[in-house]
Protein backbone atom coordinates (compact mmCIF):
# COMPACT_ATOMS: atom_id res chain seq x y z
CA UNK A 1 0.00 0.00 0.00
CA UNK A 2 1.40 3.30 -0.81
CA UNK A 3 2.42 5.78 1.62
CA UNK A 4 1.25 9.03 0.88
CA UNK A 5 -2.49 8.28 -0.66
CA UNK A 6 -5.59 10.00 -1.45
CA UNK A 7 -7.85 8.37 0.85
CA UNK A 8 -9.65 9.47 3.88
CA UNK A 9 -7.82 10.53 7.08
CA UNK A 10 -7.08 7.19 9.07
CA UNK A 11 -8.58 7.38 12.17
CA UNK A 12 -6.29 7.03 15.74
CA UNK A 13 -6.97 7.21 19.18
CA UNK A 14 -5.22 10.41 21.22
CA UNK A 15 -3.41 9.19 23.99
CA UNK A 16 -0.21 6.71 22.83
CA UNK A 17 1.56 4.00 24.32
CA UNK A 18 4.70 4.54 25.88
CA UNK A 19 7.24 2.95 24.30
CA UNK A 20 9.86 3.98 21.31
CA UNK A 21 12.46 2.65 18.70
CA UNK A 22 15.36 4.78 19.10
CA UNK A 23 17.41 4.79 15.48
CA UNK A 24 20.14 6.53 14.25
CA UNK A 25 22.44 7.09 17.23
CA UNK A 26 23.26 3.74 18.21
CA UNK A 27 24.08 2.01 21.24
CA UNK A 28 26.24 2.20 23.49
CA UNK A 29 26.15 6.05 22.39
CA UNK A 30 22.13 6.38 22.90
CA UNK A 31 22.08 4.24 26.32
CA UNK A 32 21.95 7.80 28.50
CA UNK A 33 18.64 8.81 26.37
CA UNK A 34 17.11 4.82 26.25
CA UNK A 35 17.83 4.76 30.14
CA UNK A 36 16.46 8.18 30.81
CA UNK A 37 13.10 7.48 28.17
CA UNK A 38 13.14 4.23 30.51
CA UNK A 39 13.19 6.04 33.90
CA UNK A 40 9.90 7.73 32.61
CA UNK A 41 7.95 4.61 32.14
CA UNK A 42 8.45 4.28 28.50
CA UNK A 43 9.79 0.90 26.90
CA UNK A 44 12.64 1.32 25.02
CA UNK A 45 13.93 -0.57 21.90
CA UNK A 46 17.58 0.86 20.33
CA UNK A 47 19.94 -0.62 17.81
CA UNK A 48 23.39 -1.51 18.15
CA UNK A 49 25.67 -4.72 18.20
CA UNK A 50 25.68 -7.65 20.63
CA UNK A 51 26.78 -6.86 23.71
CA UNK A 52 26.46 -3.03 23.44
CA UNK A 53 23.44 -2.90 25.95
CA UNK A 54 24.96 -4.22 29.15
CA UNK A 55 23.24 -3.24 32.12
CA UNK A 56 20.50 -1.34 30.23
CA UNK A 57 16.56 -2.64 30.36
CA UNK A 58 16.49 -1.56 26.59
CA UNK A 59 15.70 -4.07 23.48
CA UNK A 60 18.75 -4.21 21.20
CA UNK A 61 18.02 -4.68 17.76
CA UNK A 62 20.80 -4.68 15.11
CA UNK A 63 20.22 -2.57 11.99
CA UNK A 64 22.62 -1.96 8.55
CA UNK A 65 21.35 1.49 7.73
CA UNK A 66 22.70 1.11 4.41
CA UNK A 67 20.13 -1.71 3.40
CA UNK A 68 15.85 -0.87 2.60
CA UNK A 69 15.38 -4.74 4.01
CA UNK A 70 17.13 -4.57 7.08
CA UNK A 71 15.37 -1.07 7.78
CA UNK A 72 11.40 -3.32 7.55
CA UNK A 73 13.32 -5.68 9.75
CA UNK A 74 14.26 -3.24 12.35
CA UNK A 75 10.50 -2.02 12.22
CA UNK A 76 9.22 -5.70 12.55
CA UNK A 77 11.61 -6.67 15.33
CA UNK A 78 10.73 -3.43 17.63
CA UNK A 79 6.98 -4.24 16.98
CA UNK A 80 7.90 -7.52 18.48
CA UNK A 81 9.83 -6.34 21.40
CA UNK A 82 7.92 -3.84 22.21
CA UNK A 83 4.39 -5.49 21.55
CA UNK A 84 4.00 -2.19 19.10
CA UNK A 85 5.28 0.80 18.04
CA UNK A 86 4.10 4.39 19.03
CA UNK A 87 6.45 6.63 18.80
CA UNK A 88 9.73 5.56 16.50
CA UNK A 89 12.76 8.21 17.00
CA UNK A 90 15.01 9.51 14.82
CA UNK A 91 18.05 10.86 16.71
CA UNK A 92 20.81 12.87 14.45
CA UNK A 93 23.81 13.76 16.77
CA UNK A 94 25.73 16.11 14.71
CA UNK A 95 28.84 16.45 16.91
CA UNK A 96 28.81 12.80 17.69
CA UNK A 97 28.70 11.72 13.91
CA UNK A 98 31.58 14.12 13.23
CA UNK A 99 33.68 12.10 15.69
CA UNK A 100 32.68 8.89 13.97
CA UNK A 101 33.07 10.11 10.35
CA UNK A 102 35.82 13.25 10.88
CA UNK A 103 37.78 12.63 7.57
CA UNK A 104 36.29 13.47 3.77
CA UNK A 105 37.30 10.73 1.48
CA UNK A 106 35.42 8.66 -0.88
CA UNK A 107 34.62 6.32 1.34
CA UNK A 108 33.16 8.69 4.52
CA UNK A 109 31.28 10.15 2.09
CA UNK A 110 30.11 6.69 0.60
CA UNK A 111 29.05 5.77 4.25
CA UNK A 112 27.87 8.68 5.64
CA UNK A 113 25.09 8.85 2.50
CA UNK A 114 24.39 5.04 3.17
CA UNK A 115 24.01 5.46 6.83
CA UNK A 116 23.72 8.85 7.96
CA UNK A 117 21.07 9.66 4.84
CA UNK A 118 19.62 6.65 3.29
CA UNK A 119 19.18 4.81 6.19
CA UNK A 120 16.68 7.36 8.12
CA UNK A 121 14.91 7.50 5.11
CA UNK A 122 14.50 3.92 4.23
CA UNK A 123 13.33 4.05 8.36
CA UNK A 124 11.07 6.51 7.91
CA UNK A 125 9.16 5.14 4.74
CA UNK A 126 9.06 1.87 6.50
CA UNK A 127 7.66 2.64 9.64
CA UNK A 128 4.67 4.37 7.44
CA UNK A 129 4.12 1.51 5.45
CA UNK A 130 3.26 -0.07 9.13
CA UNK A 131 1.22 2.29 10.69
CA UNK A 132 -0.71 2.35 7.41
CA UNK A 133 -0.90 -1.07 7.92
CA UNK A 134 -1.87 -1.46 11.68
CA UNK A 135 -4.08 1.94 11.55
CA UNK A 136 -3.14 2.58 14.61
CA UNK A 137 -2.22 6.07 16.68
CA UNK A 138 2.21 6.29 15.93
CA UNK A 139 4.25 8.87 15.69
CA UNK A 140 7.50 9.93 14.31
CA UNK A 141 10.10 12.09 16.44
CA UNK A 142 12.76 13.72 14.83
CA UNK A 143 15.76 14.79 16.65
CA UNK A 144 18.38 16.78 15.24
CA UNK A 145 21.47 18.26 17.94
CA UNK A 146 23.26 20.30 16.45
CA UNK A 147 26.77 21.29 16.17
CA UNK A 148 29.02 24.19 14.68
CA UNK A 149 29.09 23.93 10.93
CA UNK A 150 32.13 25.06 9.18
CA UNK A 151 31.03 27.69 7.39
CA UNK A 152 29.62 29.45 10.92
CA UNK A 153 33.17 28.40 12.86
CA UNK A 154 34.93 30.86 10.21
CA UNK A 155 33.07 33.86 11.95
CA UNK A 156 32.03 32.44 15.55
CA UNK A 157 33.91 33.75 18.82
CA UNK A 158 33.85 30.30 19.98
CA UNK A 159 36.62 28.89 19.49
CA UNK A 160 36.86 26.54 22.06
CA UNK A 161 32.99 24.77 21.80
CA UNK A 162 33.01 22.05 23.34
CA UNK A 163 30.58 20.68 20.74
CA UNK A 164 32.96 20.68 18.11
CA UNK A 165 32.81 21.46 14.12
CA UNK A 166 30.55 19.35 11.97
CA UNK A 167 32.82 17.27 9.02
CA UNK A 168 31.46 18.61 5.70
CA UNK A 169 29.87 15.48 4.94
CA UNK A 170 27.89 15.43 8.21
CA UNK A 171 26.85 19.08 7.61
CA UNK A 172 25.33 17.85 4.48
CA UNK A 173 24.31 15.17 5.97
CA UNK A 174 22.38 17.38 8.69
CA UNK A 175 20.92 19.42 6.03
CA UNK A 176 19.50 16.34 4.16
CA UNK A 177 18.13 14.98 7.50
CA UNK A 178 16.44 18.16 8.62
CA UNK A 179 14.92 18.59 4.96
CA UNK A 180 13.85 14.90 5.25
CA UNK A 181 11.95 15.58 8.38
CA UNK A 182 10.11 19.25 7.60
CA UNK A 183 8.82 17.98 4.13
CA UNK A 184 7.52 14.48 5.55
CA UNK A 185 5.91 16.14 8.35
CA UNK A 186 4.01 18.14 5.87
CA UNK A 187 2.97 15.24 3.62
CA UNK A 188 1.70 13.48 6.52
CA UNK A 189 -0.09 15.98 8.25
CA UNK A 190 -1.34 16.43 4.60
CA UNK A 191 -2.49 13.00 4.60
CA UNK A 192 -3.62 12.24 8.20
CA UNK A 193 -1.41 9.27 8.25
CA UNK A 194 0.90 9.53 11.48
CA UNK A 195 1.93 12.65 14.01
CA UNK A 196 5.07 14.17 13.81
CA UNK A 197 7.15 16.37 16.35
CA UNK A 198 10.46 18.00 14.98
CA UNK A 199 13.07 18.83 17.96
CA UNK A 200 15.98 20.82 17.48
CA UNK A 201 19.13 20.88 20.25
CA UNK A 202 21.00 23.49 19.84
CA UNK A 203 24.58 23.38 20.39
CA UNK A 204 24.71 26.04 22.97
CA UNK A 205 21.44 25.25 24.82
CA UNK A 206 23.30 24.37 28.43
CA UNK A 207 20.12 22.72 30.03
CA UNK A 208 19.94 19.89 27.17
CA UNK A 209 23.80 19.59 26.85
CA UNK A 210 23.27 15.50 28.10
CA UNK A 211 20.66 13.10 26.86
CA UNK A 212 19.16 12.74 29.72
CA UNK A 213 17.83 15.76 30.33
CA UNK A 214 16.81 15.69 26.46
CA UNK A 215 14.99 12.45 27.21
CA UNK A 216 13.50 13.48 30.40
CA UNK A 217 11.98 16.95 28.90
CA UNK A 218 10.89 15.19 25.70
CA UNK A 219 9.21 12.31 27.84
CA UNK A 220 7.00 15.48 29.29
CA UNK A 221 6.56 16.80 26.00
CA UNK A 222 4.84 14.40 24.71
CA UNK A 223 2.84 13.43 27.40
CA UNK A 224 1.55 16.67 27.30
CA UNK A 225 0.95 16.46 23.58
CA UNK A 226 -1.14 13.46 24.12
CA UNK A 227 -3.18 15.42 26.56
CA UNK A 228 -3.71 18.47 24.61
CA UNK A 229 -7.21 19.24 23.83
CA UNK A 230 -6.04 21.04 20.23
CA UNK A 231 -4.57 18.57 17.83
CA UNK A 232 -1.02 19.58 15.77
CA UNK A 233 -2.52 20.82 12.26
CA UNK A 234 -0.07 21.19 9.57
CA UNK A 235 1.51 23.91 9.98
CA UNK A 236 2.48 22.86 13.93
CA UNK A 237 3.55 19.51 12.39
CA UNK A 238 6.06 21.23 10.40
CA UNK A 239 7.63 23.51 12.94
CA UNK A 240 10.98 22.57 14.87
CA UNK A 241 10.76 22.64 18.61
CA UNK A 242 13.93 24.05 20.69
CA UNK A 243 14.31 21.28 23.11
CA UNK A 244 13.38 22.64 26.71
CA UNK A 245 10.39 24.49 25.03
CA UNK A 246 7.01 25.21 27.85
CA UNK A 247 4.54 22.08 27.06
CA UNK A 248 2.26 22.27 24.59
CA UNK A 249 -1.48 24.14 25.71
CA UNK A 250 -2.49 25.42 22.72
CA UNK A 251 0.35 24.84 20.07
CA UNK A 252 2.61 28.17 20.90
CA UNK A 253 5.37 26.95 19.48
CA UNK A 254 8.86 28.13 19.46
CA UNK A 255 10.66 28.03 16.24
CA UNK A 256 13.75 27.95 15.41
Amino acid sequence: MPIFCNRARLCYTRRMEKNALIAGKDAPDILEFADALIQTGFRVAVTGNAGDTEGTQAALIKWNKASAISARSLVIQAETALKTTANTIFYFDAALFSLLYPSMTAAVCSKVLDELTAGFQYLAIETLNRIQQHKKSARLVFIVRNCLLPKDAVFSSLKDDAAGTASPPVAAAQAAFTAFAENIAALIAQNGTAHVLLVSVEHQNAAMSTDASLALWLSEYLNALDSAKTRQNAKTSCTWIKAGAKMPGTFSLFRL
